[in-house]
């Protein structure tokens, strides 16, 4: 039996790099949800590879900084 992503309705922290995110907020959109967490999902901690994360060609800032670095940071606040 295969693991499905499980975003739950509820605030809390997303994991923007997994490769479901982008499933997990188009779902998320369709219920209408406010908020919504991946705390519960099998796929909380998984990355997809940078080579494969779209490009995002703006000027801002924060798309030059690597992920990693973001990680840290974000993980400091928590």
């Amino acid at each position: 039996m295969k693991s499905k992503p499980k975003p739950v309705n509820k605030s809390g922290i997303k994991n923007v790099f997994c490769p479901h995110y982008r499933n997990c907020l188009d779902y998320a959109a369709k219920q209408r949800w406010q908020h919504w967490h991946c705390l519960d999902c099998p796929f909380r901690s998984k990355e997809q590879p940078l080579s494969q994360m779209p490009n995002i060609r703006t000027p801002d800032i924060w798309c030059r900084i690597p992920h990693k670095v973001i990680r840290d940071f974000i993980d400091r606040l928590i």
